[in-house]
Parts: C-alpha cells; structure tokens; sequence
C-alpha cells in the first residue's frame, strides 16, 4: 500500500498490473524500450524512466514483464543490487540470471 512499483516492460502485461496497482494507491514507474502514450500515462498514472538504472533508486518494489534477451539478461547482478537487504527474491522469480 502506497509503496513506488517499478515495472521493467510495459506491454501488455505491464499496462495490466499497472491498473491493478491503482487499488494500492501505489506509485507506478517504468521503463520500456517503447514509451507508453500520454494518454496511457495519465490514465494508469505512470511515470517514465529512460533507463532501468535510473528508474531503481526510485522503487520499492520491482515487477518484470519482458522476454528474457541478450540486452536483459545480466540486468539482475550484483552491479546493480550492490545493497542485497534492499530487495528480496519472489518465489516467482524465474530468471536463471538473479544469483549472477
């Protein structure tokens, strides 16, 4: 409730959750290789990041919604998540690459 959620992926499925988090009164951040319209934005009350680095200092709950790829892959490492208390791993986590 009221926490800041970072979606990585907002296609389909990311624009999905984004709604459902409405009812959390969270707040709802993203980044995607495409962005989303002005007109999704302010209906689902999203907030853009250009880049996953940039949008992670910001969030307390992270939510991933994109195909595994080369680009991506190495996104879950200890480079990015040097403080290891800040995040827990879900049970529903299924990227091989988050214990790299």
């Amino acid at each position: 409730y009221r926490k800041t959620v970072a979606l990585f992926g907002m296609d389909h499925i990311g624009c999905l959750v984004a709604q459902m988090l409405q009812v959390f009164d969270a707040k709802v951040i993203y980044t995607d290789i495409v962005r989303q319209s002005i007109e999704t934005e302010q209906r689902l009350g999203l907030s853009y990041y250009y880049s996953f680095g940039a949008m992670l200092p910001n969030a307390d709950i992270l939510s991933f919604h994109c195909p595994l790829t080369v680009e991506n892959q190495e996104i879950l490492n200890k480079r990015n998540f040097p403080d290891e208390g800040r995040f827990h791993r879900s049970e529903y986590c299924s990227w091989k690459t988050y214990q790299s």
